[in-house]
This record gives C-alpha cells, structure tokens and sequence, in this order.
C-alpha cells in the first residue's frame, strides 16, 4: 500500500531507528486513513466566518425541523377534524335515518287510516264520501291521492333500500355495525 517494506516499518517503532521522513510518515497516515494533521495534533485555527457559516448550516438544520414539526402539527390537526366531520356525518346519518323511519312509519299510519276509514265508509250507506254504493268526486279524488300516496311511499322505499345497500360497508370491509 505504501510501497515501504515492512522490514523498515518495523525498524521505526525499535529504539534505535530514527524518526521516518516525512514522505513517509505521509504514505502511512494515508494507508491508515489519518491526516497528518490529525496524527501530529494540529489542529485548523477556526475564523469567525468559519463559526458563522456552521452557526448558519446549524440554524438552517433547526429550522427545517422546525418546518417539518410545524408541518406533522398541521397534519395532526387536519386529522382531527377529519375524524371529528367523520363522527358529526355519521351522527347526521343516524339521525337522519331515524327521521326518515319515523316518517315512514307515519305515513304508513295515515295511509292505514284512510285505508279503513274508506272502508268503513263504504259500510254506511247514506252517509260520508261513498253513499249508496256510490262515490262521490270527492271519494274519488281521496281514493286517488291515496293510490298516488301508496306508489310514492312504496318507491321511496324502495328507492332508499336500494341506496342503504349500495352505500353501507359491512363490518368486515370498514363500515359499521347496523
């Protein structure tokens, strides 16, 4: 590596040999990976441009963790309001279901009502919308918004089923339990 033989390595750690030139201690502290610098204690006088340009490269390093902190904050924060608008859509949803089956499910019993007030209607033969047998253009037009009433209700339903079944995730792929 150094092209010295090591017969004259040897020679200059033996008390009777002489001190190596300095060509040779060079080709040494190369071979070792050393400066001579570093091997003889000498060390760099450090100027004040020299301080401030490291002060410099320090602050640069600090502000960039600064930056990069600031930054996983700001994340942080976008996360909890993601997971604070998830929880309000998912009460919203919840009660807007609930509004929903109740809105249904009173329907449902005005239409019922109807439903049996026709019939005990047509049961009474001189008196309300059906007289006689017959009814009135008013029973028709009641026996018309009723059958208009019960078609919508039934598509609406059907209509939201479809989308519940479109849109709700098992448990097993992330969703909710029903």
């Amino acid at each position: 590596m150094t092209d010295i033989s090591a017969s004259t390595i040897s020679n200059f750690f033996s008390a009777s040999s002489k001190e190596p030139s300095v060509y040779k201690m060079g080709l040494i502290c190369a071979a070792l990976g050393v400066s001579m610098d570093e091997y003889f204690g000498i060390e760099k006088e450090v100027t004040t441009e020299d301080q401030l340009t490291k002060a410099n490269e320090q602050l640069k390093h600090q502000k960039q963790l600064h930056d990069a902190d600031v930054q996983i904050a700001h994340l942080e924060g976008s996360m909890e309001q993601m997971a604070k608008t998830i929880n309000y859509h998912r009460k919203k949803s919840r009660d807007t279901k609930f509004a929903i089956y109740g809105l249904t499910f009173l329907c449902a019993i005005f239409m019922a009502v109807i439903v049996g007030y026709i019939f005990f209607d047509y049961r009474i033969p001189h008196q309300g919308l059906i007289q006689g047998g017959e009814a009135s253009i008013f029973a028709w037009i009641v026996f018309l918004l009723l059958a208009v009433g019960i078609g919508f209700f039934a598509a609406i339903l059907m209509m939201y089923f479809r989308y519940a079944k479109k849109y709700t995730l098992s448990p097993d792929k992330g969703g909710d339990k029903q």
